[in-house]
């Protein structure tokens, strides 16, 4: 209780401000009592104060004081002024652990709020026995509705549900609940009939103590980013599974920090290993490469891990099967590096060559075969080619004396004849090889 002057301060006090305070009575009536309020609170106080002195009663007028010791504490005053007599009559309570509790609470909710507003939440609550449910301004802004105009009956309501998602509301929901427990749905809603959001929603039934409905609350949750990423993701997936199955190569996924490497279904329709086989790269994979190969393979993979530079590694080697054929495989992966440029995860696709290098090499016989047919032809064809065109010429020119002479050119016709035949012959052999 206090008695203040106009002048600003203190008249008459009782023990009870004094010890609130931790001042002494001569420390409170010495000093005026603004000096005792906290700075922040100062500039209200004297607006407080001035309609006092115009004769206003003021009532539960709540300030912060500073105590000696440095604490601050809530008081609220309820003040009357006595105009006459230059002085304001006041009661004061303390009331900071009150406020401390309703800061905590104000704190709270904003921070409830901040959270609600970062995760897309709101709450809504409807009486079984009543058709309107009540809406958190959340829940208006996640259908994007008016909360002076919108009026959220059922029917109004189903409207904003995606057509395909209806059923929901026409279900008997009490029929969904657990005893005391949650339901929990997806679904999709429509603003203006055009724009497609995906909602999740938790809801409880609430039952008197006879177990009848009563009421039904819950939250709605704005899913539509992660909903929509998890549909494309889906989507990949499965596109991603298709064209793994329309392929002869065997995707893997090296986590190189504990040699564990994930291989998709390649490993078993391309190389004849169980997925149940060990796993680890250097303990089994480098080890069924074919033995000629292993070395280069191993220093070329070790090189390129430990170049920070390098973010692609390719080589083509022999690699044995489960049941001991040799495969040509061309190999290649995509490094990833952490801060440090380490290697720590690859990434990458084997590809079975092994019928593109059986081709390539009948290619390269084929080309060698056809390169002695191409010189056979022309060279080994214009000898005796050449010679029987010069007997012709001697035979039309009856450039000779006798008949020794015709029969030797004769018998050079029939030899350059019949060795000619003998080369076409060999020609069509090694064309018939490289059909």
């Amino acid at each position: 209780l206090i008695i203040a002057g106009f002048d600003g301060y203190f008249k008459k006090i009782n023990p009870a401000l004094s010890k609130l305070l931790g001042y002494s009575k001569e420390e409170l009536l010495s000093r005026q009592f603004t000096d005792f309020i906290h700075t922040e609170d100062i500039h209200q106080t004297k607006t407080i104060i001035s309609k006092a002195l115009r004769g206003e009663v003021i009532y539960d007028f709540e300030i912060r004081c500073r105590k000696k010791n440095g604490e601050i504490v809530w008081i609220t005053w309820t003040t009357t002024p006595k105009l006459s007599e230059g002085l304001l009559y006041a009661v004061g309570k303390d009331i900071t652990e009150r406020k401390s509790i309703e800061l905590e609470i104000l704190e709270a909710n904003d921070q409830l709020k901040t959270a609600q507003d970062i995760a897309k939440i709101g709450y809504w609550i409807r009486e079984i026995n009543s058709d309107i449910t009540q809406w958190s301004s959340k829940v208006y802004e996640i259908y994007e509705q008016d909360p002076k105009t919108f009026v959220p009956t059922t029917e109004n309501i189903k409207k904003l549900f995606h057509p395909e998602d209806r059923p929901y509301l026409d279900e008997d929901l009490s029929r969904h609940f657990p005893s005391d427990g949650y339901h929990d749905f997806e679904h999709r809603i429509l603003i203006d009939g055009k724009k497609e959001k995906w909602v999740f929603q938790r809801i409880k039934l609430k039952r008197d103590s006879k177990g009848n409905p009563i009421l039904i609350d819950g939250v709605i949750q704005d899913i539509t980013l992660p909903k929509t990423r998890e549909i494309q993701l889906k989507i990949s997936n499965e596109r991603f599974e298709m064209a793994m199955k329309a392929t002869n190569e065997m995707i893997w996924d090296w986590d190189i920090q504990n040699d564990y490497v994930t291989r998709s279904q390649g490993y078993e329709s391309i190389f004849g290993f169980k997925f149940d086989d060990i796993s680890s790269v250097q303990s089994f994979w480098l080890q069924n490469i074919y033995k000629d190969d292993s070395k280069a393979v191993t220093i070329s993979l070790n090189e390129a891990l430990d170049n920070p530079e390098t973010k692609q590694w390719h080589k083509e080697y022999r690699f044995v099967k489960a049941n001991g054929d040799i495969a040509f495989i061309a190999d290649r992966g995509h490094i990833i590096r952490n801060e440090k440029g380490q290697a720590i995860r690859m990434i990458g696709a084997v590809l079975d060559v092994t019928e593109s290098r059986k081709l390539l090499k009948e290619i390269t016989i084929q080309n060698h075969a056809l390169k002695e047919i191409a010189w056979t032809q022309s060279h080994v064809v214009r000898a005796p080619l050449s010679r029987l065109l010069g007997f012709i010429s001697l035979i039309e020119l009856n450039l000779f004396d006798n008949e020794d002479e015709y029969f030797t050119i004769m018998n050079g016709i029939k030899t350059s004849a019949e060795e000619l035949d003998e080369i076409v012959k060999n020609i069509v052999a090694k064309t018939n090889t490289l059909k």
